[in-house]
């Protein structure tokens, strides 16, 4: 539980009467205690409202309040559930106008401030018809947006999480209703938006405490005012040792200068950025050592100087990459560059060479976030064997004349075919061909999880009731049983295909369905541990295996597509 939603439960926890705990809690000195507290917090309130406890936020510009107006913000009298309206004007010429939210507040000081906090009322809501809105003035800058299921308005962080900027929850009490709310801010944007709009917060308090048996109203009142740093003055009236009041305000300044807040987003922003030092090769010195990813630690070609070149290439564990196959909701992964979809970083490039190392040079892992460095790091290694042969050609040479790349050639292939309208195949997903890559690790669980996308991809893309016309109208005997990869022989055979033809183009389709059906989610079984022993034995390595089987698919995709059209 958050600092305001425990302290304000326990501000509203009333002791029993005539106690000397009551006649403590009348006092209001927990209250007092909670408003000095209020400005050192990570989180800001913009509203609460819980038992006898108010707390509201308005901001006013910097100039209205410094200093405040103690007399006219004492007469404060506004809640969130105003809004803009409609006022019509009577008199010789009616006119027509919006009304502003903060327009009858009993304050000309807060008559000039921004609402940010809407409190509204629906009762065509299907769900709960008390809700609250924040204004867009402060969400849309930010990039917040409210999640449901989070109670919150969120956004992403810089490492892709979804992070809780105004968080809104229920009040904790005795009398607790829909209407009993505690909506808070992370201090460090409110700061943002009140130096970028050059405002301050007041902060409106009121605390009634008494029991509710034993009370007469207000008549016989006393009123004492009191001032408590750090800018909060109040109003405190009694009614004996059974009921008392607080109301006030407190003004709460934004602890980032306008200073500090362009250095955050101009030209210097990067300047705070931690960056982490790698095993590296820096060529330019033919060694192996360790070199930070700072921009400023960097040389290039252009300038002469000491520093390692920023492409020097730094190599990684393999494993290094499951991180981001693993979720393909947060993470794009393509054939050379890795991207976080839900935030501003990507790896601009990366390969794998012959001794099965995952490589990037030092410039790019310097773009990435520093909690993403640390991750990079942590698979970090000395070069086992060099870059790969096309990273070579088109990192260093600028040659995009590249090698044969059996998967990626297949992916082409099956782009081209879905291009072309074809009854007999057709992509299921989009996203299905971001999703196969090639399994880099020693692990089982990754090769069979590569070839289990694989064959959703090509072998789920067959559609069936066209295959099954196909091998009617070749004259061919048709069981209503068969699935695509049987119908798919019928056709090719029918199309006077040999044996041995028709081997070659269904045998890859085939093998790569079977290790799916008998190894992916299966692994236990004994025709599954015979299947993944005769590969290696065979292909000395999943990988070697997994890129034998895309050259062979490939080759069958384009024998298909000139056949079947």
């Amino acid at each position: 539980m958050n600092f305001f939603k425990t302290y304000i439960t326990a501000l509203a926890r009333k002791p029993s009467f005539g106690t000397d705990e009551y006649k403590e809690w009348l006092e209001h000195k927990d209250f007092v205690q909670f408003l000095r507290a209020v400005p050192n917090q990570n989180e800001m309130v913009l509203y609460a409202s819980g038992g006898d406890v108010y707390l509201y936020a308005v901001l006013v510009p910097k100039r209205f309040v410094t200093p405040p107006d103690p007399e006219d913000l004492g007469n404060w009298n506004c809640t969130p559930y105003s809004g803009w309206g409609i006022t019509i004007s009577s008199g010789g010429r009616s006119k027509v106008f919006l009304s502003p939210p903060l327009d009858h507040t009993g304050s000309t000081t807060l008559d000039r401030g921004e609402q940010i906090v809407f409190a509204r009322k629906f009762d065509g809501r299907q769900e709960q018809q008390s809700y609250i809105e924040i204004s867009p003035r402060l969400t849309h800058p930010f990039d917040l947006h409210y999640v449901t299921e989070r109670s919150a308005y969120c956004r992403f962080d810089e490492n892709g999480e979804v992070e809780d900027v105004i968080r809104i929850e229920l009040a904790l009490h005795e009398n607790q209703d829909e209407n009993s709310r505690i909506v808070t801010i992370q201090r460090d944007v409110l700061d943002e938006y009140l130096t970028m709009t050059n405002q301050n917060l007041v902060l409106l308090f009121d605390s009634m405490r008494l029991d509710r048996g034993n009370f007469n109203g207000w008549s016989d009142q006393t009123i004492e005012h009191g001032k408590e740093n750090p800018e909060i003055l109040y109003r405190m009236g009694r009614s004996g040792n059974i009921a008392t009041y607080l109301r006030g305000f407190q003004i709460i300044r934004p602890k980032l200068t306008r200073k500090d807040f362009v250095k955050r987003y101009g030209f210097s922003q990067k300047s705070n950025k931690q960056y982490v030092s790698f095993v590296a090769h820096d060529w330019k010195h033919d060694a192996v050592r360790e070199c930070s990813c700072d921009p400023k630690q960097l040389g290039n070609y252009f300038v002469e100087s000491d520093l390692p070149f920023e492409i020097s290439p730094v190599f990684f564990r393999p494993e290094v990459l499951s991180k981001y196959k693993a979720d393909s909701d947060k993470y794009q992964v393509q054939d050379r560059s890795v991207a976080c979809q839900n935030a501003s970083w990507h790896l601009q490039t990366y390969d794998v060479n012959e001794s099965g190392q995952v490589f990037t040079y030092l410039k790019y892992l310097g773009h990435l976030p520093y909690t993403e460095q640390l991750y990079w790091k942590s698979f970090n290694e000395p070069p086992k064997g060099g870059v790969s042969e096309r990273a070579l050609k088109s990192d260093f040479q600028g040659n995009w004349d590249l090698p044969y790349d059996p998967l990626q050639s297949l992916i082409y292939s099956l782009r081209e075919l879905h291009k072309s309208c074809v009854t007999w195949w057709k992509l299921r997903d989009d996203a299905l061909m971001e999703k196969v890559h090639y399994p880099i690790t020693k692990s089982t669980d990754e090769w069979a999880k590569e070839v289990h996308s694989l064959d959703k991809l090509l072998v789920e893309g067959f559609v069936t009731s066209d295959l099954h016309s196909n091998v009617a109208l070749l004259g061919r005997t048709v069981d209503p049983k068969w699935q695509s990869l049987k119908l798919l022989r019928e056709i090719l055979s029918g199309l006077g295909k040999t044996e041995v033809e028709v081997h070659e183009i269904v045998s890859p389709l085939q093998e790569m369905h079977l290790i799916r059906s008998k190894v992916s989610g299966h692994a236990s079984g004994k025709e599954a541990k015979e299947i993944k022993a005769k590969i290696l034995k065979q292909h000395k390595s999943y990988s070697a295996h997994f890129r034998q089987l895309c050259k062979r698919c490939d080759a069958a995709v384009q024998v298909l597509r000139a056949i079947m059209n």
